[in-house]
């Protein structure tokens, strides 16, 4: 049996033969053979991608070997057109669940032999089409540009980030000189002169006064009518310089109230409050999970929205802590909003009792994994997993430290796992964490598990740093099933308790950790990291975001997840959404999880952009993700604005969420129905804008909803005739109508699912772009 032979082309290939999406064939000279691949750039000029500088000419492949680029000198020779058997080895790879790499993309459903787009559609699922054009017309091979997810070099609109169009209109509109100037050089760009115009001459001017924001403004008879009516002259139909600055102005001034809505304040941690509900009213009550000496945890099953969460029942009577420290510490649990520390929803307030309602953990604690370690000295994991724990630890610290918040008892008891079968955690008993105050140096009190202490701790100087070492004691006991700094156990004869401790107090403060056998069996990378975070000087010793940059957790960096095209469509529709529907779609992702598969991706979407590690999404960063899909500046600014809802710069996890699940939350009637619930405190089946303010509204935004509330359901109305279909028009203006009136005037459920589950415009698919 010979070898294959590497024929050369019969006829002289290019890159212009090609196109993103093709199903070719390229030699692999390892193998020695043609292997099936897919076309994923053409690049016909020069230009400069993922840090390379690419030639003219220039195709890039993917295989089952790999990626790889043919240089136009190298095409006709390594690349040909697939043949009939390539073709059918790539339908193969495609039915098995997979494109030639090691990608789990499939093909397009509709025969075309194209990997379908990467990431979630507006629904949340996997695409099952490569492109819009091919999804609308099946079998007639028209593509969309960005198909199958394809980023080609294509003319996009430079753009800087970290302008600020917001700033730059506000200067236009406060300073009279500013605004004078963007005008006449509108006029100039149409070779206008700036004085007495008649109405029609004032058009061509006029559609250019938005080219600053890289936007055209579309001037259409009647609002050109409408406009000069106001501010020229009717009888002889001109207007005069003060006129075109006086309309300038109203047109500038409208397109900076549509772009940059003032947000209404919303903070997911308001929706965290006492139930005064009996508990057996609202969750049905399930196994018991585990008790101890202070309360027992149950399974519970919310009755409304059919979710599983999990109930800590805290007795008042036998805890060390005070009902005040109980409610403490829920409080500092709904302040962190992460995907790595633990959620909870609500608690119930009794006689006897404090009842937590949190979200379920079914793995166990991360301390089952070390105690199996240290009882057989085999660890139930590889590096892999320890370096996925640790990271997402350090992403739940570096968020927790921004703000700055203490945990002061991290330890492998409170770390949980998701499920028994990922390394998915949350951080959880936030007892003894403290809040500083601005100007705070050090921690008010001292608190934590002594084998998990810094040594500043003896000092009386706990700070943030004191949790990047007990996160250090965790990877100890992670990588030996032992610990880093302890006396003798049991003590020696005529030795003592107090005696171990004093003694295990010394090795932490002034001894260096244990040189454990065990720990040369993991890679030195990783005892790098080690040492580091076990470092006894707290001012040299990494914070949690520095920890984050070792290169140990490049080493098992996962594979960049895609921000899809559907995914970008709800979260600029969302943009668009009145204050109102905003607030109501943020609670219903923190209350309840729709599609939990989806979280997961958005999860990993939501930790890879957060390229600062602090544990939120900067406004800036995700600004240059959207500017890269496609949108422009103005929208990708808007959107940015829409979603921080606290006016901090910052994009918090449930944030991010409720823009991405809001399509598929709105068909959710289970949901729906738990959120009216929420606002119907009295049970009557009924509500007002006032219960919906005593939701959506903490202290520092109460004032602010009070005052915007009548001037925000008029502006639902007037989106109405467009965005809401005929057949729900009636109850949507009945809902926004009985919000309006006094108190006394009510909105029932129908009107409440009908006002959330109204239609919206979305961003045409083929504009946009997955980002990796």
């Amino acid at each position: 049996m010979g070898y294959p032979v590497r024929a050369a082309a019969s006829v002289q290939l290019t890159a212009v033969d090609f196109t993103v999406g093709e199903n070719v064939e390229v030699w692999s000279n390892s193998r020695e053979n043609w292997l099936p691949a897919v076309v994923q750039g053409v690049y016909l000029a020069a230009t400069t991608t993922e840090g390379f500088d690419v030639p003219p000419g220039s195709v890039k492949v993917i295989s089952s070997a790999g990626v790889k680029w043919v240089m136009a000198d190298s095409i006709s020779s390594v690349l040909r057109k697939a043949s009939a058997e390539g073709l059918a080895t790539m339908s193969k790879l495609g039915a098995a669940g997979g494109a030639p790499s090691s990608s789990t993309r499939k093909l397009c459903k509709n025969g075309c032999g194209r990997l379908v787009q990467p990431g979630l559609t507006r629904g949340l699922k996997p695409y099952d089409t490569c492109c819009k054009r091919c999804a609308q017309k099946p079998g007639a091979n028209e593509h969309d540009e960005n198909c199958g997810g394809a980023n080609v070099t294509r003319a996009v609109q430079c753009f800087d980030v970290l302008r600020s169009l917001r700033d730059e209109l506000e200067a236009i509109l406060h300073d009279k000189m500013v605004l004078e100037q963007t005008v006449r050089t509108a006029f100039q760009r149409v070779s206008v002169p700036f004085e007495r115009l008649s109405w029609q001459q004032l058009r061509a001017p006029l559609e250019e006064l938005l080219e600053p924001f890289g936007v055209r403004l579309g001037v259409k008879d009647h609002f050109l009518e409408h406009l000069c009516q106001q501010h020229g002259q009717p009888e002889d139909r001109t207007i005069d310089t003060d006129g075109i600055l006086a309309l300038s102005r109203t047109v500038l001034e409208d397109r900076y109230r549509s772009w940059f809505p003032e947000i209404l304040p919303v903070s997911t941690a308001s929706f965290v409050k006492q139930n005064k509900r009996p508990l057996e009213e609202v969750y049905a009550i399930g196994k018991k999970l585990g008790e101890g000496s202070f309360g027992t945890v149950y399974e519970v099953d919310h009755k409304l929205s059919g979710e599983r969460r999990v109930c800590k029942k805290i007795w008042k009577t036998k805890s060390d802590m005070t009902s005040q420290q109980i409610l403490q510490e829920i409080g500092n649990m709904a302040m962190l909003d992460h995907p790595n520390v633990i959620k909870v929803f609500e608690y119930f307030d009794e006689p006897n009792f404090v009842s937590q309602i949190m979200e379920p953990c079914y793995g166990g604690e991360l301390q089952d994994k070390v105690a199996a370690f240290r009882k057989t000295g085999k660890a139930p994991y590889d590096e892999a997993f320890v370096c996925d724990v640790m990271k997402q630890t350090l992403r739940a610290l570096a968020f927790m430290h921004k703000k700055p918040f203490l945990h002061k008892d991290l330890k492998p008891q409170n770390i949980m796992l998701v499920d028994q079968d990922s390394s998915s955690i949350k951080v959880i008993d936030f007892g003894l964490a403290e809040l500083f105050n601005p100007m705070q140096k050090f921690a008010n009190f001292i608190g934590g598990t002594r084998l998990y202490m810094a040594p500043e701790v003896f000092r009386q100087q706990m700070t943030v740093k004191t949790d990047i070492w007990s996160a250090g004691v965790i990877l100890y006991n992670l990588l030996t099933g032992d610990f880093p700094f302890l006396a003798q156990w049991p003590p020696p004869k005529g030795k003592d308790e107090a005696w171990w401790e004093e003694q295990t107090i010394q090795k932490i403060k002034h001894e260096a950790p244990v040189r454990h056998p065990l720990l040369s069996k993991w890679s030195a990378c990783c005892n790098d990291l080690l040492m580091r975070m076990l470092d006894k000087d707290d001012a040299s010793r990494p914070d949690a975001a520095q920890c984050l940059e070792h290169p140990w957790f490049s080493a098992y960096s996962e594979v960049p997840p895609t921000l899809s095209v559907g995914v970008l469509q709800c979260v600029e529709s969302y943009a668009r959404m009145p204050e109102l529907r905003k607030g109501i779609f943020l609670l219903l992702a923190h209350q309840y999880e729709v599609q939990k598969t989806a979280l997961v991706e958005l999860r990993s979407l939501f930790t890879h952009f957060d390229v600062r590690n602090q544990g939120s999404l900067s406004a800036q960063d995700l600004k240059a993700v959207l500017v890269k899909s496609g949108m422009g500046g103005v929208a990708a600014e808007r959107v940015c604005h829409a979603l921080d809802h606290r006016r901090d710069g910052q994009i918090t996890w449930t944030e991010f969420t409720a823009a991405a699940m809001w399509y598929v939350v709105c068909r959710n009637n289970r949901a729906i129905d738990a959120a009216f619930a929420t606002f119907d405190v009295d049970q009557d089946g009924r509500i007002t804008a006032r219960d919906l303010q005593s939701v959506l509204a903490d202290e520092k935004g109460r004032e602010a909803w009070h005052k915007h509330m009548p001037a925000l359901f008029e502006d639902i109305e007037k989106q109405e005739i467009t965005s809401i279909q005929r057949t729900a028009r009636n109850a949507i203006r009945s809902f926004m109508h009985v919000l309006k009136k006094e108190a006394m005037r009510y909105a029932n459920l129908d009107q409440f699912r009908q006002y959330l589950q109204q239609n919206m415009d979305f961003r045409a698919g083929d504009a946009l772009y997955a980002v990796s």
